[in-house]
């Protein structure tokens, strides 16, 4: 970010991001539970907050319903996912006028929405990894019957979750996302050697 900043010459940069989750500190706000995952994103908040007090940061979520809040300086907005979402983006990309948009995560919803969607602004695409390439390790090479014995079989039944089916889901619907995402982007950001 710092580098993009100089690159315009300018001390002011409007940043929207569009994540996967709500982070916790909008949840607190909205009185919902918080998401024990994705840590990393109040992490680079904080860290923006800190190190570029100067950037506008609009953070983007989906939910059951339109809502926002302004918490320490980030403007929070969850947009109602049984809605109409691509107009609702539209309408948002118009009120925020950000300078880029930043998506975190290739295989969420928000990277696999066409480039028109945002409207001609600069969009970069954040790798969380990359799915297709890691999910037939998904199960660490372990057999069914070594999965399912070493699992919680109650909190199996109770939550739905099995490690076979999260890695179908991964291989049949989040790698196929992602590849559409890779198609409709030009910019991405990466950690490792490996992303590159």
């Amino acid at each position: 970010i710092t580098r993009f900043v100089n690159w315009k010459g300018c001390d002011y940069l409007k940043v929207l991001w569009f994540v996967n989750i709500t982070l916790p500190e909008f949840s607190i706000a909205l009185g919902q539970s918080v998401l024990n995952q994705g840590g990393w994103l109040p992490s680079l908040v904080d860290a923006m907050r800190f190190y570029s007090p100067q950037l506008e940061l609009v953070i983007a979520s989906a939910g059951n319903a339109s809502t926002c809040a302004t918490i320490r300086g980030v403007e929070y907005v969850q947009l109602n996912c049984r809605k109409k979402v691509r107009s609702a983006i539209c309408q948002l990309i118009r009120k925020v006028n950000p300078d880029v948009i930043h998506i975190h995560g290739s295989e969420g919803y928000w990277a696999t929405l066409p480039k028109e969607t945002f409207m001609g602004c600069p969009v970069v695409l954040s790798l969380q990894g990359i799915i297709s390439g890691y999910y037939p390790h998904y199960t660490g090479n372990l057999t069914a019957s070594e999965t399912f014995s070493a699992a919680n079989l109650p909190n199996m039944l109770l939550t739905r979750y099995w490690i076979a089916r999260a890695a179908r889901i991964w291989r049949t619907k989040k790698a196929v996302r992602e590849q559409v995402a890779f198609k409709n982007f030009d910019a991405f950001l990466g950690r490792t050697e490996w992303d590159e």
